[in-house]
């Protein structure tokens, strides 16, 4: 069966569904209702995050399409399922933009009883689709949204014999002051952080694109090699023009850029993305002053949690490299507290 084949009865499959589904590049305004509505968005739902992944990781597959789902109930959008089908090798994988799928995300007006509906029914089409494809490769995760419990979607694929594979994330409460924060960064950090302001130069972007490119090349340059495609890097510009991301960098005494970090931004949530520093200046505190600077500045914008990275262990993952743990340490000195984000794998 062709993937052409496979999204068109796909297709036919979501319009059965006893929940409303329309594709969201059919009904963006209303994914763009419920992106803005929902007390806590991360990140990864909003479309300025999707538009960039999905880019991504079709540079990755052989084919790609887009099954994010507005949700609708009783007539009105309430809630997004952000989903993404690909093949590579002749293989088919049910996918978020390439990462594990996440959970729907629905209004806290809807009642419960409809929630638990809801989820029901999205758990039931993901389902539906792993079994009539035989997708081998499955994983699903119930990322952070502010929540303490855990979703009905998530207690559906329990039931369903789905493996759990517990991860983790360093989350930073922004809702306190900057010197309430600051009292929890790691001792060494706060000196570290006073002598790289003697000596460099820190500056958040304001539509300076020549130095959006000088950040590329030097990616490229200490990486090796150019990682991505430009059109990658566009998508990147145009969050920073639409104030969808944000990006931090630091000069030197003759106003070269030695170092740099770009965040995504979603209204409630910030997203620590990449970050590149000089290789010469390894030992010096480039990614403390950058790492200070944003939750000041985010702060100032209102943002709820910082998402700075993921927190690994050896026990979960035994191919994890010492520079794998060397920069979640250097993560978790800034007053981060550490989170559960529940993954469930397919058990074969």
């Amino acid at each position: 069966m062709t993937f052409e084949k496979i999204i068109k009865d796909l297709e036919k499959l979501i319009e059965t569904s006893k929940v409303g589904f329309v594709s969201k590049n059919i009904a963006i305004n209303d994914w763009l209702f419920v992106q803005n509505s929902i007390d806590y968005l991360p990140v990864l739902y909003s479309i300025s995050s999707i538009t960039y992944q999905e880019e991504y990781f079709t540079e990755q597959s052989d084919h790609l399409y887009d099954l994010s789902q507005v949700i609708f109930w009783d007539s009105k959008p309430v809630g997004i399922l952000p989903l993404t089908l690909s093949s590579k090798d002749k293989e088919l994988f049910l996918t978020s933009q390439g990462r594990p799928v996440v959970q729907p995300l629905v209004l806290d007006q809807i009642p419960r009883s409809s929630q638990k509906k809801i989820f029901s029914e999205c758990a039931n089409l993901v389902q539906t689709i792993n079994e009539n494809y035989k997708i081998k490769e499955f994983c699903l995760q119930e990322i952070y949204s502010s929540k303490c419990h855990i979703s009905t979607w998530y207690e559906h694929f329990l039931t369903k014999n789905f493996v759990p594979n517990n991860q983790f994330s360093l989350i930073l409460n922004l809702e306190q002051t900057y010197e309430e924060i600051k009292r929890n960064y790691r001792k060494s950090y706060k000196s570290l952080i006073n002598k790289g302001k003697k000596n460099w130069e820190v500056h958040i972007f304001q539509e300076d694109f020549m130095r959006w490119e000088e950040f590329q090349d030097l990616h490229e340059q200490v990486s090796g090699r150019r990682t991505r495609s430009k059109k990658t890097w566009k998508i990147q510009a145009d969050n920073l023009k639409d104030k969808n991301a944000i990006f931090i960098y630091i000069v030197d005494n003759e106003e070269i850029m030695v170092g740099g970090a770009y965040f995504d931004l979603s209204k409630d949530e910030a997203n620590y993305s990449v970050g590149v520093y000089r290789r010469d200046l390894v030992t010096q505190p480039l990614g403390h002053i950058i790492q200070d600077k944003a939750i000041q500045h985010f702060i100032m914008l209102g943002i709820k949690r910082y998402k700075i990275g993921n927190k690994p262990f050896p026990v979960l993952n035994q191919d994890l490299s010492d520079k794998d743990i060397s920069i979640a340490e250097f993560k978790s000195g800034f007053g981060a507290e550490m989170y559960i984000e529940p993954q469930l794998i397919k058990s074969n």
